[in-house]
């Protein structure tokens, strides 16, 4: 219900609870991972990210929020490398590929993301809407 309601500093007491009763649980590094990413310490979550990959390297949702919390940090290179590696047969994933590259400026991956994605979800508006507005400022005439 903390999570939930977003009620930071309860829920930071009860996944740090957590984890004194049983620190070999997974969640409760996830858990904790969130409270810091969502209280703006991306050091903290991806230490608390760190130590639950220690337990479970494979933990696809972990990695996952570890690029997440790499692309808070401003790590986009990183976070690009992390999300590569993971299976990308969802919208999701190219979505957030696409505009990692984005960021970084390389449209021409970018804009290979999103019509990776748009192969999985044709009718997906924000892939196609990212796609749109990459090709768009692609075009002759376009303002940089």
């Amino acid at each position: 219900a903390a999570m939930a309601q977003k009620d930071l500093p309860l829920a930071d007491r009860l996944w740090r609870e957590v984890l004194e009763r049983s620190p070999r649980n997974v969640d409760g590094y996830r858990g904790m991972a969130l409270v810091s990413l969502w209280s703006g310490d991306v050091e903290a979550a991806l230490e608390s990210l760190e130590q639950g990959l220690a337990l479970r390297a494979d933990d696809e949702e972990l990695l996952r929020l570890r690029a997440e919390a790499l692309t808070a940090g401003n790590r986009l290179r990183e976070a690009a490398d992390q999300l590569a590696l993971l299976p990308t047969d969802t919208v999701r994933a190219n979505l957030q590929l696409g505009r990692l590259h984005q960021r970084m400026g390389e449209m021409e991956e970018a804009k290979q993301w999103y019509r990776k994605g748009l192969e999985i979800a044709p009718d997906n508006r924000w892939l196609g809407l990212y796609l749109a507005n990459r090709l768009a400022a692609d075009a002759p005439g376009a303002a940089s």
